[in-house]
């Protein structure tokens, strides 16, 4: 699929699909009351951080550092992805404790090389 609309847990809409990245996901809550008052829909691929970065100034070019982000600005996009992930997957997101966060990478990468699913 190039490009359309694809229900994903019956809240999400698919506007454009190029393997192995998606583009223009947003909610279709809201959508219409977004439309009629010609309000940018709320997206959650991202496109939203995207224009956010580029507003801030960020291209991406060569020598540039990417602008601080607020701590509410973090949990905005934290959020959107849970939403996303949620969407897409039927599942609840359960977020893991920010306790020892290298410690569980550190085990995570372990248990995988330990798991013998590694590619050679």
């Amino acid at each position: 699929m190039n490009s359309g609309k694809a229900r994903m847990a019956g809240s999400t809409c698919v506007t454009k699909f190029t393997p192995p990245i998606l583009h223009g996901i947003s909610t279709l809550n809201g959508y219409e009351e977004r439309q009629a008052g010609g309000l940018q829909q709320r997206q959650l691929s991202k496109e939203f951080v995207r224009e956010w970065l580029m507003a801030n100034g960020f291209m991406g070019k060569e020598g540039q550092k990417v602008p601080e982000m607020s701590d509410e600005w973090i949990n905005e996009i934290s959020e959107r992805y849970i939403e996303l992930y949620e969407g897409i997957t039927g599942e609840k997101f359960v977020k893991a404790e920010n306790i020892d966060i290298p410690g569980r990478i550190e085990s995570n990468i372990l248990r995988f090389l330990n798991s013998g699913k590694q590619e050679s």
